[in-house]
């Protein structure tokens, strides 16, 4: 059986939610169902937050979404986006 998910597509800190002691994503209007080895090729999202593969509107899949929470994580850890 194929493993299934969500790819969020516009992971960004304005979709980053803290409620008390749990942070929950918002915002699922971009996001698409997957299963294994799924790769999407439409172009959405936030730039400054998106993947290089997005950007240039090449084949995505659930490692876009790991790479803007790479971009959230640098961003609340030096107060800025990478340049």
């Amino acid at each position: 059986m194929l493993e299934q998910g969500i790819i969020h597509r516009d992971i960004k800190p304005a979709n980053i939610l803290r409620m008390g002691n749990k942070w929950k994503i918002s915002d699922f209007g971009f996001s698409a169902k997957s299963r294994l080895g799924f790769k999407d090729k439409m172009n959405v999202g936030t730039p400054l937050y998106m993947a290089p593969e997005s950007l240039k509107k090449s084949y995505y899949s659930y490692k876009s979404d790991l790479f803007s929470i790479g971009i959230v994580l640098y961003e609340m850890l030096m107060g800025q986006t990478p340049h």
